[in-house]
């Protein structure tokens, strides 16, 4: 009953700071600022020639006092970044060159937007423009294949948006899932392009459990941006499911290099609890349908995993749709507490039976392998809800986790709910994969820590579905999440696409 209460006042305050942020975002939309857009540069190379040298210098002394009206970017003249064009400019210049002086502020080496506020102007910088703009797909060190998107060069507005994908079932092949990207009528790359952004995303170096791979190739990717584009103004992280995780992981562990993070149905709460949630539904399936399944529920046979998809189509689904079977179903949805739409019972419970029998099946091999132990443990728990407790605690299969599982999960993949930057959660109450209770927990640590009040802005959707959002919810959350990273004008690019006030 506690559960229930905390889950019903989360729920209430989420659709609370909900309507307080789109009021928020609403004025922001009607204040009518400018979407920023600014041309990359490399500052102090301020004959735009590609490199910085004696030259750089002369030419600012040029436009000073020879009345050189060639430059048409005077913030690549501006070598110290203090908002004028003066000697100064050439000192510096000249010091970094000659008497190993500190090298000019960003952006410097590489292209990039100026990150800071001033007069100065770039109407165009040849060496670092992108020109029409387009994708660049690549492969990272590790193995992870990435993809870096840019808008033309004129409407790029400084701000990187990463894309954090979701859960691949282990053993499909390392590539960017695709689909994923695909939004209702939106494709990510495109629609983030065209709203002046920048887009990267990669397809970690490995498919299953990818969490600590997918914190470590995110980051990379942001160096390898940098490399390749140079350094944006701000850096804001973004995912869903499994990508969830990951970029809460990445906006609690890494305050400096993002600006603020959208995490989406991602088991943000406590991952032990997810790993118990998938356990505990699987030896209960076994206990009240112990003969759809062949081998160890605990250690799946080969061919079974190979053959999952068409053995769950034409055994297990059959028989858990069996109007004569339908009391066992009831029990399983009670006992290992199912994520289904009352409103619509038996196909949701189906949903949720897929989902957890997929990654107990297919996908539990990898998770021991990944995390060096069995991760699940059931010894101690009583189960409730079935019409005989006692026969079914008696008989169900009991299984002992690995204490090296246990520390790993609690070292990389537990979050802690200390936030330095803002991070919007969004998760539907009735999630068959990742149980909204994630939410809740999340919410209550955020509490511990004094940041769900200054960091956490998190949205409960009264709606059955992992990650069963409209394209509406996940913009207006996307463009809460700039406006709490301070980036309000550049909302305005984004009005089109939201409902309307």
């Amino acid at each position: 009953m506690a559960v229930e209460v905390l889950s019903e006042r989360s729920v209430r305050r989420s659709r609370c700071r909900m309507r307080k942020l789109t009021v928020l975002l609403v004025a922001c939309m009607l204040a009518g600022a400018t979407a920023l857009s600014a041309m990359p540069f490399r500052r102090a190379d301020a004959n735009a020639d590609g490199v910085v040298d004696i030259a750089d210098a002369v030419k600012v002394l040029g436009v000073l006092f020879l009345a050189d009206t060639t430059a048409p970017c005077r913030d690549a003249l501006d070598a110290n970044d203090d908002g004028k064009v003066d000697i100064a400019d050439a000192i510096t210049t000249l010091a970094f060159l000659f008497a190993h002086a500190a090298p000019p502020p960003p952006p410097f080496a590489a292209c990039g937007i100026d990150p800071t506020s001033d007069d100065l102007s770039c109407d165009a910088f040849g060496p670092c423009d992108y020109g029409a703009g387009g994708c660049e797909d690549g492969m990272q060190a590790s193995g992870s294949h990435y993809r870096i998107c840019m808008p033309p060069a004129a409407a790029y507005n400084g701000r990187l948006i990463i894309w954090a994908h979701g859960f691949q079932d282990a053993g499909e092949p390392v590539e960017i899932p695709e689909e994923q990207m695909r939004f209702a009528d939106f494709y990510l790359p495109d629609l983030l392009t065209g709203l002046g952004f920048a887009f990267a995303t990669n397809s970690y170096s490995k498919t299953g459990l990818a969490v600590r791979q997918g914190v470590a190739d995110i980051l990379d990717l942001v160096e390898v941006f940098k490399e390749l584009r140079g350094d944006p103004v701000k850096i804001y992280v973004t995912g869903a499911s499994e990508g969830g995780l990951i970029t809460t992981l990445l906006v609690e562990g890494w305050p400096a290099v993002f600006a603020g993070g959208l995490a989406a149905c991602g088991p943000i709460g406590d991952w032990e609890y997810q790993m118990r949630y998938f356990g505990d539904a699987r030896a209960l399936f076994e206990y009240f349908f112990a003969d759809l399944i062949p081998g160890d529920p605990f250690n799946p046979p080969p061919d079974l995993v190979a053959s999952w998809a068409s053995h769950y189509e034409t055994v297990v689904r059959p028989a858990i749709l069996d109007p004569a079977r339908r009391g066992a179903l009831d029990q399983l949805a009670r006992t290992a507490d199912l994520q289904v739409d009352p409103s619509d019972f038996l196909a949701t419970a189906e949903v949720c039976v897929r989902d957890f029998l997929r990654y107990s099946v297919v996908n539990l091999l990898d998770a021991v392998a990944t995390l060096g132990g069995f991760p699940f443990e059931n010894l101690a728990t009583r189960y409730a809800g079935s019409d005989d407790d006692d026969a079914l605690n008696a008989a169900v299969v009991r299984v002992a986790a690995d204490g090296a599982a246990v520390e790993e999960m609690r070292a990389h993949y537990s979050t802690t709910g200390a936030l330095q930057r803002p991070l919007m959660t969004i998760h539907t109450l009735y999630d068959s994969q990742v149980p909204f209770e994630h939410h809740v927990l999340y919410e209550e640590k955020c509490r511990l820590q004094g940041s769900e009040e200054t960091y956490h802005y998190g949205f409960a959707v009264d709606r059955f579905g992992h990650c069963n959002f409209t394209a509406e919810e996940v913009l207006v959350a996307f463009a809460l999440m700039l406006v709490a990273g301070g980036d309000e004008s550049l909302v305005e690019s984004l009005a089109d696409l939201l409902p309307s006030p």
